[in-house]
């Protein structure tokens, strides 16, 4: 079916689907606690709910995810995985979470996964939103284990260290941040 400047539905909604795909980031960051043997032993990142064995409750909207109290009995029905374009924020809200243990900022390829922004969330829901530095994309249900290309280390004097994925951690290897993408990668080694 054609509409009036001779467009078929199908492609008008590849190219908006396309679009929408078009302003994900191609790499995202996830703060998280839990060790690389641990999210890979789950093959992956899972929604709260998955991971309390839930039915996942698509009535939480993106919007509401952001904001969703412990206390709301929907709270462990959440379908969504909180992610950042930005390694700063990333970096900043789990070290405020990790008391004095460890933590992980895993680096997470969006290629064959959808994600939503959450600023054009609430912007199209007419919702002020407070927290834009955060730069938050959201997942449903799950992010494979696959698309996890590495990770930060973060001690807990604020040490990092880039391990990318399987290889095995060398404890010599320091990182530094580009100016140029602000992302941090590995110095070159000499032996």
């Amino acid at each position: 079916m054609f509409n009036s400047f001779g467009i078929s539905t199908f492609a008008l909604a590849l190219l908006l689907i396309n679009a929408v795909a078009a302003i994900t980031p191609a790499l995202l960051y996830r703060g998280d606690t839990r060790s690389p043997e641990t999210i890979e032993k789950s093959n992956g990142f899972l929604s709260r709910a998955v991971t309390l064995g839930l039915a996942e409750d698509y009535s939480i909207t993106p919007v509401m995810h952001v904001k969703l109290p412990r206390k709301d009995r929907r709270y462990p029905h959440d379908p969504w995985i909180s992610t950042s374009k930005s390694w700063k924020s990333t970096y900043f809200f789990i070290s405020v979470r990790q008391d004095g243990k460890t933590a992980w900022v895993y680096h997470i390829r969006t290629q064959g996964l959808c994600f939503r922004d959450v600023f054009a969330e609430h912007r199209a829901a007419g919702v002020p939103y407070t927290m834009g530095h955060e730069q938050e994309f959201v997942a449903a249900s799950w992010i494979p284990w696959d698309n996890v290309e590495g990770w930060h280390i973060i001690e807990p004097d604020g040490k990092r260290t880039y391990v990318p994925k399987n290889k095995k951690h060398v404890p010599f290897l320091s990182t530094s941040i580009s100016e140029e993408s602000g992302r941090q990668r590995p110095n070159q080694v000499s032996l």
